[in-house]
């Protein structure tokens, strides 16, 4: 029902978007797994097919307003379609900026940002990707002063939390429950950003009250012990967090934290933690007589739960290395290997990229992700050894 439902809405966003002086990007991408080995004490899932559909559409309503929007379908092997999509409008002024509707807004500069609790959870519901990011609705003012702005935001309305499933072999491999109602979540909310972009340091602060973006997840155990089904509970919390970026010479650093209060840990116990997470990268541009980009990454990250976080690799260090050719229809490689200092396990993520044309730009790829189980015992169970083969075909069309 959810694609017939979004089928209509992209035929008329479409027809509205050829009649109209509007920009409309139509994208898809299919995604395919499979699991060579099983994880040990779990069911094996030998493969898996998932993927999502997008249509975007921006039209200038006149000298300083604008009209921004999206509906995005993401949909996978035996479970339910998730429809979601953003749509505002935005009036730009000298000094000015108010945009308000479903909103989908991000703070955190790095992919996998724990920061933003009015944006996507980055902080990963399964290992291997992230949460997809929800439209909310929301109103943001924007005042631009001397090299600062300060963006106000307030939520102010229902909307959908789609729920990790037990599909996916990095997850849980258990029934996880919802403790909030769906579509009832985080109705009323507060957030303040004062940030500033300079030639040599970009860096912004923030103030956010309401409740948690991401759930945390609790165990739930049967009388001999054994793990039958998770809890994501929400919990209101009051958020202090901030991030800075700086480029010197052929080196990138960056980076971010935040503390939080009444916020849980994986025993459900309430507590004020914090986490931080730095990166410094190499931007070796044109290397090879210019035919490459070579940027090797050095990550480091803490959280002050320790082993009692309810996700890996929030305690983590991580060094990745991208190389991407320069030439027409380019192709990339990237590389990393992780090791979790908190339950003593490691992760290797390995992937190449090629684009095939430009226009419709079409690009195949491939990933192979290894987890190895830690040494130390979590009280989730959240590390066992496992192995994912990933392919993906996307398509994208802008007119």
């Amino acid at each position: 029902m959810a694609l017939r439902v979004a089928a209509l809405v992209l035929v008329a966003a479409l027809s509205v978007g050829t009649a109209s002086a509007g920009q409309l990007t139509l994208s898809s991408e299919i995604q395919a797994s499979f699991y060579p080995r099983d994880p040990i004490g779990r069911d094996a899932l030998d493969s898996g097919i998932r993927g999502w559909v997008s249509l975007e559409f921006e039209r200038a309503l006149g000298k300083s307003l604008d009209f921004d929007g999206d509906v995005v379908v993401y949909e996978s092997k035996g479970r339910r379609a998730v429809v979601d999509g953003e749509a505002k409008l935005v009036w730009r002024g000298a000094n000015a900026e108010l945009a308000g509707g479903l909103l989908r807004e991000r703070w955190g500069r790095f992919v996998d940002s724990a920061l933003d609790p009015l944006g996507a959870a980055n902080t990963p519901f399964s290992l291997v990707g992230p949460e997809q990011r929800l439209g909310q609705p929301a109103v943001r003012a924007t005042a631009f002063l001397d090299h600062i702005s300060l963006d106000v935001y307030a939520l102010v309305g229902h909307r959908p939390q789609p729920l990790p499933g037990s599909e996916g072999r990095f997850g849980f491999g258990v029934p996880t429950t919802d403790v909030v109602r769906r579509g009832h979540l985080a109705e009323q909310a507060l957030a303040v950003r004062i940030s500033s972009t300079q030639p040599e340091l970009d860096w912004s602060a923030h103030i956010y009250g309401g409740l948690n973006r991401r759930p945390t997840f609790l165990p739930r155990f049967t009388a001999d012990a054994q793990l039958s089904s998770v809890d994501a509970v929400y919990t209101e919390i009051l958020q202090f967090g901030g991030e800075l970026e700086t480029t010197r010479a052929d080196w990138r650093f960056l980076a971010e934290g935040f503390g939080r209060t009444a916020a849980l840990d994986v025993t459900g116990r309430k507590r004020t933690y914090a986490s931080i997470a730095a990166a410094a990268e190499y931007q070796r541009l044109g290397a090879f007589d210019g035919a490459y980009n070579v940027i090797p990454r050095f990550e480091f990250m803490a959280d002050t739960r320790g082993d009692r976080a309810d996700v890996p690799f929030a305690s983590a260090l991580r060094a990745g290395l991208r190389v991407a050719s320069t030439r027409l229809r380019p192709v990339q490689f990237d590389m990393a290997y992780s090791f979790d200092w908190a339950f003593r396990g490691h992760g290797v993520l390995g992937s190449i990229e090629k684009t095939l044309a430009e226009s419709p730009a079409v690009k195949v790829g491939f990933q192979t992700t290894a987890f190895f189980a830690g040494s130390t015992r979590s009280v989730l169970d959240i590390w066992e050894d496992d192995l994912e083969l990933f392919g993906s075909v996307r398509v994208e069309l802008s007119w």
